[in-house]
């Protein structure tokens, strides 16, 4: 299973930013570490656009009208999908609006895509950290970048010292699972997350990670079992599918990794992971669908 700790950096960067104690009516506190870890990452987040809703059932009905059919034909053919958009506009009317999203810009690898300075914002935290060296948000900002930029010894330090305090720290631990697993010590990543489990039973990246060192172990209905749970307390997210299929190829059970992959491209049509997974897939199992999916070598 991919374990790669930006699936739920979202997550974590979110934590950080709504969890700032810091107000604006106190314009004299000389005390603000919040505030100022606060400045410092908010240079490098952006609001994620809102999907429209309602985007899919509309993109229906285009591909609908495109169809070379005579009007009766055509308009017996498009009931269905005005029927369904129809339903899914009066749904958006009674819910609320969604809400803009923060995303870290956090991109310390991929030489194509430039977008932020890991080293500069590892500094600006580290500055952070020497001032108020008992902050946990900035002990946790701190050691994400660090694990980011391979400093993982760094990353375990500012973990073990945050998690030794009294409290709930399920992205700490999180991150402290991933080294732990790197290393190769499953035991100490079963620990950390079962401890957290215990304070924060509704956290869904906690059996995120749960489902991963059960992958790892071999113990693959134990996995989806956790992956199941993942999905009860998350928002709808493509990953969980990603997960179902992954441990479906590895119990080769080829038709079911298929479906999963296919589930998550009526959504995300130009998801480049499931695209190649599907590709992938077909040297055991015929999992063909129709995409506009183009491979890429570019260094």
């Amino acid at each position: 299973m991919n374990n790669n700790p930006l699936l739920a950096i979202g997550f974590i960067i979110g934590t950080l930013l709504s969890s700032g104690c810091a107000t604006n009516s106190i314009t004299t506190q000389v005390y603000a570490p919040n505030e100022q870890l606060d400045d410092v990452l908010l240079r490098y987040v952006k609001v994620a656009p809102v999907k429209t809703q309602c985007q899919r059932e509309q993109q229906t009905i285009t591909d609908c009208r495109l169809k070379s059919l005579n009007t009766s034909e055509l308009n017996k053919e498009c009931h269905l999908q005005r029927s369904s958009l129809k339903s899914c506009q009066q749904n958006a009317l009674l819910a609320q609006a969604p809400k803009p999203k923060l995303e870290l810009n956090l991109n310390c690898h991929d030489r194509a895509k430039p977008i932020i300075d890991c080293y500069r914002l590892a500094s600006e935290l580290n500055a952070l950290y020497i001032q108020y060296p008992n902050n946990k948000r900035i002990m946790m900002a701190s050691a994400l970048v660090e694990f980011e930029l391979g400093n993982t010894s760094n990353s375990q330090y500012l973990l073990d010292n945050l998690m030794s305090k009294r409290g709930a720290y399920p992205e700490a631990a999180i991150l402290r699972s991933r080294i732990a697993m790197e290393e190769g010590n499953l035991t100490l990543a079963r620990s950390l997350v079962s401890r957290q489990l215990s304070i924060t039973p509704d956290n869904p990246y906690l059996y995120e990670m749960q489902a991963s060192y059960y992958y790892m172990e071999g113990k693959y209905t134990e996995a989806l079992q956790s992956v199941k749970i993942a999905e009860r307390f998350m928002e709808p997210n493509w990953r969980i599918g990603h997960h179902r299929g992954i441990i479906y190829e590895a119990q080769e059970q080829w038709q079911k990794a298929c479906k999963e992959y296919k589930l998550i491209l009526q959504d995300e049509p130009n998801n480049r992971v499931i695209n190649a997974k599907i590709r992938l897939l077909d040297e055991n199992f015929d999992c063909y669908v129709k995409s506009n999916y183009h491979p890429y070598y570019r260094l």
